[in-house]
């Protein structure tokens, strides 16, 4: 993290979620320390976190009450655009996306692909590691195909065709 390498995990429930916290609280958990000046004795500044939950509700179009709403109380989408908005909360250098269209509505989608290729924009390494060709395509600058440790596929751009990564994968099959 304090090299600016985040990782957005593939089972968002079992390793990147804390149950009965809030959407703030979720999003602000690797960054406490930013959060508790010194002056504070180690108190986080809840208006600085609420801040964060704040701007990520906005940024990624999080659907929830507010910053305060559990977890809980937000579809499988709304969860996911949660943890793909901590690790943008501090721009990363690298950000690792493991599968995070899994379980997500379309729209959610959409936000979280927009937000990727806005990031890559601005000079960051984004790695989208998905088992959906479509997903990769629609998000992807470069497509690698990976089989037992082999690279299969090595494209960009419009090399990149459906059909070519399909094979490719076929082939290593």
């Amino acid at each position: 993290i304090r090299s600016g390498v985040h990782l957005v995990p593939e089972d968002r429930h079992a390793d990147a979620l804390v149950p009965g916290w809030s959407l703030a609280q979720n999003i602000s958990l690797p960054f406490l320390k930013s959060l508790a000046p010194l002056s504070a004795a180690g108190l986080v500044n809840r208006s600085k976190e609420d801040a964060l939950g704040r701007a990520t509700i906005e940024r990624l179009g999080v659907v929830a009450r507010d910053e305060h709403s559990t977890v809980e109380e937000l579809s499988g989408g709304n969860q996911q655009k949660v943890v793909v908005g901590r690790w943008l909360a501090e721009s990363p250098r690298v950000l690792i996306l493991d599968e995070p269209f899994r379980g997500v509505d379309i729209g959610a989608r959409r936000d979280i692909g927009r937000r990727a290729r806005a990031l890559a924009a601005e000079g960051a390494a984004v790695l989208v590691l998905s088992a959906d060709v479509d997903e990769v395509l629609e998000v992807a600058d470069r497509v690698l195909v990976l089989t037992a440790g082999e690279i299969r596929l090595d494209a960009y751009g419009d090399d990149a065709e459906r059909d070519r990564v399909i094979q490719s994968i076929s082939a290593s099959v």
